[in-house]
């Protein structure tokens, strides 16, 4: 009989990033689907009240459905899925690096390194202490960079610029920018894009494993 071999080890951190892509899949679909449900809604009632041959009361309605399909949907379904994100990642790296330290015997932990944020953190502590990379591929690293900028924005300021300081916003404008969704400066709020919040994801799950990976082989 072939003896089977199961590695358990960080069996939480691979349910959470399957977890997480089905959610990134749910959240879409809720988008795409409150989309059409409010734009059947919206026409309904204004022919419902008589209101669907008057001019004035289309644009109305128009404008308010494309406010809510544009910005309010996509606003409050992304961003908190990215909150999530970020911190799915961060925990999973942190329980890695306490594997490691545990194996190792090392005296240091991720939490004796100083840093200008945790991420900055835990990768000098996998660089100095620990001799591996947190992550051995430089433009996915940008991008969890970047992540974490806007995670801490959406979480601590809501995405609102009046809740930021003058340069905390100019810094999310430049990631957002550079990552091709420019927050609305008419509002004044961060409105993430499909294709980011999906990059976002493939570039936690990719670096997860590979991190996973590295842990299993050590």
């Amino acid at each position: 009989m072939a003896i089977i071999h199961a590695d358990f080890r960080f069996i939480e951190i691979e349910y959470e990033l399957w977890a997480l892509g089905h959610l990134r899949t749910v959240v879409e679909d809720q988008v795409v689907f409150l989309r059409h449900q409010d734009t059947q809604r919206t026409f309904a009632e204004l022919r419902d009240q008589g209101w669907d041959h008057d001019e004035g009361e289309r644009q109305l309605a128009s404008q308010e459905l494309d406010e809510r399909q544009n910005f309010v949907i996509p606003r409050f379904f992304r961003g908190p899925f990215v909150v999530s994100l970020w911190a799915s990642y961060e925990s999973a790296v942190k329980e890695v690096a306490e594997y490691y330290q545990t194996k190792r015997g090392a005296s240091l932990g991720w939490r004796d390194i100083r840093a200008s944020n945790v991420l900055m953190q835990l990768d000098k502590y996998f660089h100095s202490v620990l001799g591996v990379p947190v992550d051995d591929h430089a433009e996915r690293f940008a991008l969890l960079e970047d992540l974490r900028a806007i995670r801490n924005a959406i979480a601590h300021a809501n995405g609102q610029r009046r809740a930021m300081s003058d340069d905390q916003w100019r810094t999310v404008a430049r990631v957002l920018k550079r990552r091709g969704v420019p927050p609305d400066e008419y509002r004044g709020v961060i409105i993430l894009s499909e294709s980011f919040v999906r990059d976002a994801y493939e570039a936690v799950n990719a670096s997860l494993r590979a991190l996973v990976g590295r842990a299993r082989a050590a």
